[in-house]
Parts: C-alpha cells; sequence; structure tokens
C-alpha cells in the first residue's frame, strides 16, 4: 500500500555488548533451521501493505515476499576441494551471539559436519577459548550459542566436511567476523488524531532497521485496545532501511482508543525486542451522519511525461499510417471529492440545502439553498430520477454538487450525491507528428503540432492535518446531514516504464509501436469511509 512519508535510511548503529564470563554452549540444528542468518523466500500470503520510502529511488510497491533490496553482510565462505563451509555470528543486545555453520559441496554429494573446532578471538588478536565438538550423523548444519564475545571479536572455525567428495573428507577454514542481528523499531505510527465513529481511515507506521548488517522480515500488526484489527504479513526491512506499514481501520466505539503497532515474528531473530511496538490514542467522535460515504483530498505536486511512435503499412506498402507523439505535464492540483448515498429518496422540493468544505484555517467553499426544485429530470418502465446541479467558479477553485433522488422498478428509492472541489496550474506541452497515405488513391499528407500551456483554477488554500465537508439537507421526511473528517498524510509516488516496443503481422499488413512513461508525485492526500450513525 504507496502512500506515506519518505524517509532516510537509517545508518548503522554501534552497538556491542560487554563482555560477560566466558560461556559455550552447544546445540546441532537440523537442516532445516530457519534463524541461521540466511534470508530464504518466504511461503506468504503476497500482500502489499508494506512499501520501500527510502534509498532515494522513490517508493517502489511490490508483493511482501519480495526483497525490494537485500544489502544484508553476505556469511562466511570456505572451501576444500569440493567441500565448502558457510558461516555467521549474529550478536544481540543481551551479548549473546550465535555461530551457525552450514556443510556444503560443489560437485553434488551430501556433505555433513563430523568434526567442528571453533576458537574464539578479543580484538587483540588473544584467544579466549577452543572448543572441539563431534555432530550427530547426517549433521549438514549446527548452531553454538556463544557468550563473552562482543562486536571486535573474531571467531575461527575448521569443520570437517564429508559426503561432498566420495573419496576423501574435506577439512575447511573459516574466519567469522561478529555482526548485529537485524534491529527492527516501531519508529512511528501515523493515525488520526480524532476521527468519527463507524468511519474508516488509514493508519500507518514506519518500521526501521537500525544496526545495518542484516535485514529481516516479519509481520506488522495493527492492535486497537488491545485486539489486533489488521496485519501486513512477512513485510521484508532491509538492512539499514526503512518501510512504510499501511492499515486500513473502522473504529466503532466513541471514546479514546488505544492503537499499537507490533512487529511479530522477526526472522532473524531481533537484536533488542524491546523496541518492537509503539502506540499512540485517536479520539472517536459521534458525528451524526445519515450517509454512506466516501471522502478524499489530496494536495499534489507532480511531473508526468510519455512518449509513442507507431507505425502500420499494408503488405506492399501502398497504404499506412505512422507518427510520433509526446506530453510533459507538471504542476500542483489541490482536489477535494465527497459521494454519498441514503437509503430513502429525498423531496422535491428541497426546503433548505447547505454544502460546505472546510480546513483548519477557513471555509473554502459553501452555498445555502432554499425551495430547491429539479433542474432535471425522467421518468420511464425502468424507473424515475430527479436532479438539482450546482457549478461554482470561486476565487478557491473550481466547485460543483448534484443530488438525486433515484427510484428504480424493483429497488427500494434512494439519494446519492457528489460534492467536488478543484483548484491548482498545470503545465503542459504536447509535440507530434503523423503522416498517413494512400497510393491507391494517389494522396500523402502530414499533420504535425507543437503546443504549450498553462491551465489554471483557483488559489491553493492552507490546510493543517484535517479537511473537512459538511451536508446539511431538510425536505418533507426531515433532515439528513453528514460531516466527514478527512485526516492527512504525507506520501511520495513514482513510476517508470521504459522504452518497449511490440511488433505483429497478418493479412492485413504490419505494424509496430513503442511506448515510454513516467511519474513522480508528492504531497498530502488521504481518504475516509464512513456508514450512517442514525
Amino acid at each position: 500500500m504507496k502512500r506515506n512519508e519518505r524517509f532516510g535510511a537509517w545508518g548503522a548503529a554501534g552497538h556491542s555488548a560487554g563482555r560477560t564470563a566466558l560461556l559455550l554452549t552447544v546445540a546441532a540444528l537440523s537442516a532445516t533451521g530457519c534463524d541461521d542468518g540466511v534470508i530464504r523466500p518466504a511461503e506468504l500470503e503476497p500482500v502489499a501493505s508494506a512499501s520501500l520510502v527510502d534509498g532515494g529511488e522513490g517508493p517502489r510497491f511490490s508483493s511482501n515476499t519480495v526483497a525490494y533490496r537485500n544489502s544484508s553482510a553476505k556469511p562466511a565462505v570456505g572451501k576444500a576441494g569440493s567441500a565448502t563451509l558457510t558461516g555467521n555470528v549474529l550478536l544481540d543486545a543481551t551479548g549473546r551471539a550465535d555461530l551457525f555453520i552450514a556443510a556444503g559441496g560443489t560437485e553434488g554429494g551430501t556433505p555433513v559436519l563430523t568434526r567442528v573446532q571453533i576458537k574464539g578471538f578479543d580484538s587483540e588478536g588473544r584467544l579466549l577459548f577452543t572448543r572441539n565438538d563431534a555432530p550427530g550423523p547426517d549433521t549438514r548444519r549446527a548452531t553454538y550459542v556463544l557468550a563473552g564475545i562482543d562486536r571486535s571479536s573474531r571467531v575461527q572455525v575448521q569443520a570437517n566436511v564429508a559426503g561432498a567428495d566420495p573419496v576423501r573428507t574435506g577439512v575447511v577454514s573459516l574466519d567469522v567476523p561478529v555482526r548485529l542481528r537485524p534491529d527492527l523499531q516501531v519508529a512511528g505510527i501515523a493515525a488520526p488524531g480524532r476521527v468519527g465513529a463507524r468511519t474508516m481511515v488509514g493508519i500507518s507506521a514506519t518500521i526501521r532497521e537500525l544496526n545495518g548488517d542484516f535485514g529481516a522480515r516479519a509481520d506488522c500488526a495493527l492492535f486497537v485496545d488491545d485486539v489486533e484489527v489488521d496485519r501486513a504479513w512477512g513485510i521484508w526491512v532491509d538492512a539499514g532501511s526503512s518501510v512504510s506499514c499501511a492499515f486500513r481501520h473502522r473504529f466503532d466505539r466513541v471514546g479514546l482508543a488505544a492503537v499499537e503497532v507490533r512487529l511479530v515474528g522477526v526472522e532473524p531473530r531481533d537484536f533488542d525486542p524491546a523496541n518492537n511496538a509503539a502506540g499512540t490514542t485517536v479520539d472517536v467522535m459521534l458525528i451524526p451522519s445519515a450517509f454512506v460515504y466516501d471522502a478524499s483530498f489530496e494536495d499534489i505536486t507532480f511531473e508526468s511525461s510519455w512518449r509513442s511512435e507507431y507505425r502500420w503499412a499494408s503488405p506492399d506498402g501502398r497504404y499506412g499510417v505512422e507518427g510520433v507523439d509526446s506530453s510533459e505535464f507538471s504542476g500542483r492540483e489541490q482536489n477535494a471529492m465527497l459521494w454519498a448515498w441514503s437509503p430513502r429518496a429525498v423531496s422535491f422540493p428541497i426546503d433548505e440545502l447547505i454544502v460546505r468544505q472546510m480546513t483548519r484555517d477557513e471555509v473554502i467553499h459553501a452555498a445555502r439553498l432554499l425551495a430547491v426544485e429539479p433542474d432535471w429530470s425522467w421518468s420511464d418502465d425502468w424507473g424515475s430520477q430527479e436532479c438539482v446541479g450546482r457549478w461554482f467558479d470561486t476565487p478557491n477553485g473550481f466547485a460543483q454538487f448534484e443530488i438525486c433522488s433515484v427510484a428504480w422498478t424493483g429497488w427500494e428509492p434512494f439519494t446519492y450525491l457528489q460534492y467536488s472541489r478543484h483548484a491548482g496550474e498545470v503545465t503542459y506541452h504536447s509535440r507530434g507528428e503523423v503522416r498517413w497515405w494512400d497510393h491507391d488513391a494517389g494522396y500523402e499528407d502530414v499533420w504535425s503540432w507543437n503546443h504549450s500551456g498553462t491551465y489554471s483554477a483557483g488559489r491553493m488554500v492552507s490546510y493543517g492535518r484535517e479537511y473537512g465537508f459538511f451536508v446539511y439537507l431538510q425536505d418533507a421526511n426531515g433532515v439528513s446531514r453528514m460531516q466527514p473528517l478527512v485526516w492527512l498524510e504525507p506520501f511520495s509516488e513514482s513510476y517508470e516504464m521504459p522504452w518497449q516496443c511490440w511488433e505483429y503481422a497478418d493479412d492485413w499488413g504490419s505494424a509496430r509501436s513503442c511506448y515510454e512513461s513516467r511519474f513522480q508525485a508528492s504531497g498530502m492526500r488521504a481518504w475516509v469511509a464512513g456508514w450512517p450513525t442514525y
């Protein structure tokens, strides 16, 4: 889910655990062990709730199961003949270091560990310990828990690897640096300070990896009043990187709601689980509404361009068409839209109708109409409809609303309305050429264009974190009203389609077309959806 703040990459943190009493315990793992510092594709539900928001490349949206980038430190590798050995040492905040080793081979076979010797050295190269181990039969991977070493230490491993070569056992040595486990942090939550009850709103959280050595996967879960309500499965956070988990939630209970984002099942195991959660509160208010509604606002600054060329000709080339076309657009716009539906038909004439859009600082647009008759209507065997609409050209841009009473045969009558506003300035440039010919008819012609211009509509208004709509409608059936509140979030998005061409040919002729495009935008935007509260 594209659409939150961009954050710079977080540099590696210089964590190290103090040296404690020397301790070495041994535990052999099977070949299916997961927490070994090796990142493997996960068989997870492909959802797109995590998006890259840093790295200087602009956001890219993809399935969480696909690592957008993997900058994790590579394991140490040793080789002797056809036998190989890989290893990692991962250190956590408590001073525990886990050594992971795995036997392999370049010629197939079934490599296994038969003997392992581990030596630890401090930063001055002094020997801290030596340990010998004989893993069980058929052990390809093994894990050893170490203590008494820190990030400045070194671990040396020598292992006998059998089965990689049919005639001999390989003796493979490794020099393994001590690295920090991934440290995922819920760095902050973007949630509305207040929201209407029975309203669907967006909530996001920034997830950072602080240590810079390894990336990690985790589930990103949203809890409201300590109950899980949404989850992004298996998100990937690259080493030293940041991503954003995006959620949607409808708040139904009036009052303060405790909102928390938690990281669950961090793999490889997290450096410091104490920073795997963060919370805030949301004030849920009862805002009377008789409508189901969608409300949105965006303030967008953008650049967009595309280019194409095309050609089609008959098999003998006697008639055809070809052309080139390119356009660029850039500018800034504010767009607000409210769509609403009510399960009863409004009765004309409408006694009083009030519509309004507002921000923290000002009323952007407002209109009040009395004794409103329909502007147009129709009726046939399928049903009937009556509508009223208004268009306003104001200093704050173009505003428009439409309200319709609808009665379809076999359906209960209903009312729908739309209320929008647009302002901004867009500069465009379009140019191209097209040539067509028909030699049988004896003509050939060319038309070219090169247009530039600027489209402007009203002024850009200032706003805070909220954008509001208001509708009040009184008719013979009583009063209906609504007051959606849109909580705004920063966003940044981009995409690029490189130059691509397609060709085909058949009995009617041959064709070739090519196309490329680019788009990038940033600003503030949000969307909410609500349900009737009375």
